[in-house]
């Protein structure tokens, strides 16, 4: 009783704190603090000096301060209240709030995996505040990784990276190797805090293998007709690797491929193949495999030892390596050196340290060229510049570029040759899976760039080069040398640049190159291109950045990237940003240009930009900014001197009425007068929310020009999945006229309608508005595809695409069917065709189309009859050139392979082509060429086999027959390996199908081999 009444007394004479515990670790943003002291007294809470609440204390001696807003960090509260002898007393409590994720701590500062495709490292990664306390509310964390793979499935599939689910402040990331040697950085995310671990691939240890033939053959009498005097072909399908021993013909083919480790360190692949030079004339119009398997099962190709060459070999030992074969330069790390070109040759790489060197050499009578195509809202074709093209060394991407700095690229997508999209090497062009928009949602344009080499009538020439990359302490320094030998004088290019990070809040980056080439005139050409950059971040808060760039109008580099928007041009600018919190934030940027191209005018063009967003409360977010826009074209007599001008104040309002509906106000007014580059606009805007993932959009814009324009933009902003590109905006009306475009508009949306069925919609009407961006040309695309992809045994796709300009009208149509009819038959079929019409030139067309058909007969279950067969029929037509042309082909293939008995196999072959070739008014003709063909192989025991081939070969309209037969006998001296004697009855010869020729009538001796490691024992 005597101690209560102690308590009692103190309560009066002072304040008690109660809740929360001093020194107390939260993570709420909203708290609560209960205080005791005299009844009836007012009481004042402080919240780091700053009032925050007041009350009366009850009468039971507390009074709690309830849902109070505090700041995150260190925070000290202070309650106040008069006590005992009319004192004012105070309670304190000293906490910290937990703040957002600002600093990610792994167990581990590295990854290091073998690069076989299945060996896994787990790490740990704990979040922590920027006070280095634990947060524990964070739920979602996101990981971002390229070539390995992660252990844990993502739990979000609809936000771009994967998303791992976090608990108690920590989570885990089970990484899995790649399948090729290299390094990469994962980029991990939690909020605004980020992480990069860096994870190599090295070289891992795998079983040596080696599987390979030899076929060989000895004439035993020179044939009389000298023209044919070698043994071209014996029943294995041999090459052109005729020579003579003496006086007698041999021929044979040699084939094998290994892989494995020596020496437990390094890693060897190599290939050969002597009849991989050999062209098929047939089946080049149609490769099954390239075009689109059809296997009827899930076989998978893989190409590891690619070459154009008959011999490739690597070897590697981690990040070094040597390449002899095709190999892809890869000197992508700068701007200005950038070198980007596909070689067969040699190639090689050391790195140690930090320290790597990289090089190569080849002789090549090829020239190499760099297309940027822009977008039209379909998915072609698009044309590439050059014909001719150099089978497999197309690389093609997707770059979107700043509108106002296209030297800025802001997205860059690789694209996969078959998966998306479709390329003829012999006339260049390309045709896409999905449309290739012209601009993106903030109207920024689309590019097709595409890199490949072509053939020429040069002899062959040398190239090489040689790229250093390493580190001095924090700098980073790299340096490269390319020369290709040309007549008559040599293209060289050398650079060097640089990154110094200082601290961790300043960076400098700087690059040099220069090039010296030839013009039409061979005169020799040296071009200088040069930038340095600045990065100043103090705070999380504050970002300043500067840069100086200069490209002189002789700088000539293919293989950089948006080079003819460079060439000719001196750019200074700044880019500033300073948030405030929740006083907003401030984003500035200024820039000058010149652009001389050494014609009769030069452009300059000066702007300066400052935005303020401020967001008044939870449901209000108000914008202001200045523009000061200014471009000036001057003739080189500076007479002509056209100058546009704007100085535009921006206002901007949005109101969140309820968790669905939205509206926003707009006003731009352009202050300067006669010529401008944007015009006087209002606009008011709403907004709804569907769902969670779709939302319409309703905006109404007016133009103040002469003749007050209004636009009215609807849209549909959708996101289904990680693979919506996106936005869109849909002007009705508009702006357009002689000199004033209507805004670049667009609308990508991708509805799933069921888990199985996928529709994609994609609509644009491009044009440009302010003169200082990148044009875009008028036009107008549509485009509607579906994809149906259920589990059951038929999958289909399809779509159709519109689209128009000044000039022309394009249309696209693509059908495409995939039937299981039973187990072991599968049908294919494919409908593509596209067509253009001349608007001003009244009946010219373009039509290109095919039609495919295949079918697959391959029984899981038994193994008696395997087939496949594939028809397709190939047009191209053109009027609107002269004289007029049609090209079209008709190509069948089936192959089978019928086990008749236990010991009797016998193989079919039908083979067709049909080719129209017309030049109105000039030539017409019609070739047809087919193929029979018959292989009967029959096992007497199991060391002696007979075998018997016949072949015909009839071309029309010459109607000349050709026919071959040949009968060999082969006894097996061990497992894999044959000897045997053939005669040939009758020689055949032909350029379509020129791997089967029959090229002499005598008897020879055949020796053939199979070879692996059980042949040998290696296990």
């Amino acid at each position: 009783m005597v101690w209560v009444c102690t308590v009692l007394v103190q309560v009066r004479a002072q304040m008690i704190p109660i809740s929360p515990q001093n020194e107390e670790v939260i993570e709420k943003r909203r708290i609560s603090m209960t205080v005791a002291g005299k009844a009836g007294a007012k009481t004042w809470l402080y919240v780091n000096n700053v009032p925050a609440d007041s009350g009366e204390i009850r009468i039971d001696g507390q009074y709690d301060f309830l849902n109070i807003p505090v700041p995150v960090g260190p925070v000290e509260l202070r309650a106040e209240a008069m006590g005992a002898g009319n004192r004012i007393y105070q309670a304190v409590r000293r906490v910290h709030i937990v703040g957002d994720p600002d600093t990610l701590i792994p167990d581990v500062d590295h990854i290091e995996l073998p690069a076989d495709n299945k060996s896994r490292k787990s790490i740990n990664v704990k979040i922590y505040d920027a006070w280095g306390y634990p947060i524990q509310r964070v739920k979602i964390a996101t990981v971002q990784i390229s070539r390995g793979k992660l252990g844990q499935a993502d739990i979000d599939s609809l936000t771009p990276g994967i998303q791992v689910p976090v608990e108690a402040g920590a989570f885990d990331i089970t990484v899995i190797a790649a399948s090729a040697v290299g390094k990469e950085n994962m980029g991990i995310r939690v909020n605004e805090a980020r992480l990069s671990i860096p994870v190599k691939y090295n070289t891992p240890f795998t079983k040596f293998i080696l599987v390979g033939s030899l076929d060989a053959a000895v004439s035993a009498f020179e044939s009389g007709d000298k023209d044919h005097g070698t043994p071209r072909f014996t029943l294995a399908d041999w090459t052109h690797q005729e020579g003579k021993a003496g006086d007698v013909p041999v021929s044979g083919r040699l084939a094998f491929y290994a892989k494995g480790s020596l020496l437990e360190k390094y890693q060897v692949t190599a290939s050969y193949d002597s009849r991989r030079t050999r062209d098929n004339q047939l089946f080049r119009d149609l490769d099954p495999d390239k075009q689109y398997a059809l296997y009827g099962d899930a076989s998978t190709l893989v190409y590891d030892a690619q070459t154009q060459s008959k011999f490739f070999g690597r070897i590697e030992r981690n990040q070094s390596y040597l390449v002899a074969g095709d190999f892809n330069t890869r000197f992508r790390a700068t701007e200005f050196a950038k070198y980007d070109r596909s070689f067969t040759g040699l190639q090689g790489s050391i790195s140690y340290g930090g320290q790597s060197v990289t090089g190569f050499a080849t002789l090549n009578d090829r020239s190499m060229t760099l297309d940027e195509i822009r977008g039209e809202g379909i998915s072609g074709y698009y044309y590439l510049s050059a014909s001719r093209i150099t089978l497999n060394t197309d690389k093609v991407r997707i770059e979107v570029r700043d509108r106002y700095h296209p030297e800025i690229l802001l997205d860059s997508d690789e694209k996969t040759r078959y998966v998306d999209y479709d390329i003829n090497f012999v006339d260049g062009t390309l045709m896409f899976k999905q449309p290739v928009p012209s601009v993106d949602g903030d109207g920024n344009p689309v590019y097709i760039v595409a890199v490949y080499e072509y053939q020429t009538d040069a002899s062959k020439n040398l190239i090489g080069g040689l790229r250093y990359e390493g580190t001095a302490g924090r700098l980073k320094l790299g340096s490269t040398f390319v020369t290709e030998e040309k007549q008559p004088s040599n293209f060289y290019m050398t650079g060097a640049d640089a990154v110094l990070p200082v601290t961790k809040w300043l960076e400098f980056k700087g690059e040099f190159a220069q090039t010296r080439n030839q013009d039409f005139s061979q005169n020799a050409l040296t071009g200088n291109a040069w930038m340095t950059e600045a990065e100043f971040k103090p705070y999380k808060s504050v970002l300043l950045s500067g840069y100086v760039r200069k490209v002189d109008q002789d700088f000539l580099n293919p293989s950089q990237t948006g080079s003819r928007f460079e060439v000719g041009t001196e750019k200074a600018g700044s880019r500033q940003s300073l948030d405030f919190g929740r006083f907003g934030r401030i984003r500035s940027e200024f820039y000058r240009q010149m652009t001389d191209m050494g014609t009769i005018n030069e452009t300059h063009v000066r702007v300066v930009n400052s935005v303020y967003e401020y967001a008044i409360n939870k449901k209000t977010s108000a914008k202001l900014g200045y523009g000061d826009a200014e471009r000036r074209n001057v003739g080189k007599d500076t007479i002509d001197v056209k100058e546009y001008r704007s100085r535009m104040i921006r206002g901007q309002i949005s109101h969140n009425w309820n968790d669905k509906l939205s509206a926003e106000f707009e006003h731009e007014q352009n202050l300067a007068e006669g010529k401008t580059t944007l015009p006087t606009g209002t606009s008011l805007g709403l907004t709804y929310a569907w769902s969670e993932k779709i939302r319409f959009f309703l905006k109404q814009r007016l133009l103040n020009t002469d003749s007050r324009h209004t636009q009215t933009i609807l849209g549909i902003d959708s996101k289904l999945n990680r693979s919506t590109q996106m936005t869109g905006k849909y002007e009705i009306g508009g702006a357009a006229g002689e000199h004033l475009n209507r805004a670049t508009i667009g609308l990508r949306n991708q509805w799933a309608v069921r888990k199985d069925l996928m529709l994609n919609f994609a609509f644009e009407s491009t044009a440009t508005i302010d003169s200082l961006e990148v044009p875009t040309p008028d036009h107008n695309a549509l485009s509607v595809s579906m994809e149906y992809l259920p589990d059951k045994p038929w999958k289909s796709s399809g779509k159709f695409e519109l689209s128009r300009d000044k000039i022309m009208e394009k249309q696209v149509i693509a059908l495409g069917s995939e039937f299981r009819i039973r187990d072991g038959l599968s049908m294919i079929g494919r409908i593509e065709s596209a067509a253009a019409t001349y608007l001003k030139t009244s009946g010219d067309v373009w039509n290109r189309g095919q039609v495919q058909l295949g079918l697959a007969y391959r029984p899981e279950q038994q193994d008696v009859f395997n087939g496949i067969a594939k028809v397709q029929l190939l047009t191209d037509k053109n009027t609107h050139v002269a004289p007029k042309t049609r090209l079209d082909r008709l190509i069948v293939s089936s192959h089978g392979f019928w086990q008749v008995t236990r010991n009797c196999e016998l193989g079919l072959r039908f083979a067709l082509r049909r080719l129209l070739d017309e030049e109105s008014g000039f030539f017409s003709s019609i070739t047809t060429t087919t193929l029979y063909s018959a292989r009967a192989d029959y096992y007497w025991n199991r060391r002696w086999t007979t075998g018997l081939d016949v072949r015909l070969v009839r071309l029309s309209p010459v109607k000349q027959m050709k026919s071959g037969a040949a009968a060999e006998a082969g006894y097996v001296l061990r497992q894999n390996m044959l000897v045997g004697l053939g005669y040939i009855f009758k020689q055949m010869e032909d350029p379509d199908f020129s791997y089967m020729e029959y090229g002499y009538s005598n008897v020879y001796l055949v020796f053939r081999m199979k070879f692996s490691e059980n042949i040998f024992d290696w296990r």
